[in-house]
């Protein structure tokens, strides 16, 4: 068996995060891990198409407003994702439809425990921790707090975070 001390930083680190995980009764599984990376990349390949696209549309002169008097620098890739959240005749212009929102207790609730019934928990488990302050009984098992839906053209990538 290695010595601790042989350890080298990035090791410790791997070996601390599992702990933590298992103190607090998390583990993820091979599933969730996929899945979460394919999200990523495929909300990240939605995104390049996206800015992509709008590079070639701004090349053709398609940014030109009105009477092409009026024209807007092209936008970096980080601005652009940015203001297809913020601006939406900007998103609706280029058609990258970006929405984030945080989720409800209850859409928390029913990701850690599926077809479990809310009211009825809480009814069953009153004055408990979970009933005082369920926040911190999702947050251990590290269920997201936020909903990302990207849209572009005929695509949607849903993804928890």
């Amino acid at each position: 068996m290695e010595d601790f001390d042989s350890l080298n930083e990035k090791q410790l680190e791997s070996l601390e995060r599992g702990l933590s995980d298992l103190k607090n009764n998390r583990v993820m599984t091979s599933d969730e891990f996929w899945k979460g990376l394919l999200s990523k990349k495929e909300q990240q390949e939605l995104l390049d198409e996206a800015y992509e696209n709008y590079c070639k549309e701004y090349e053709n002169g398609t940014h030109l407003i009105g009477t092409g008097l009026l024209w807007m620098a092209k936008e970096t890739k980080g601005t652009f994702v940015y203001r297809s959240k913020t601006d939406s005749e900007f998103s609706e212009k280029w058609g990258l439809k970006i929405e984030e929102r945080e989720l409800s207790l209850e859409e928390r609730f029913n990701i850690r425990y599926p077809g479990g019934k809310f009211s009825v928990f809480q009814e069953n488990y009153p004055n408990t921790h979970f009933y005082n302050d369920p926040h911190s009984l999702l947050d251990a098992f590290n269920i997201p707090t936020r909903l990302i839906t990207i849209s572009y053209k005929d695509k949607t990538i849903t993804s928890y975070e």
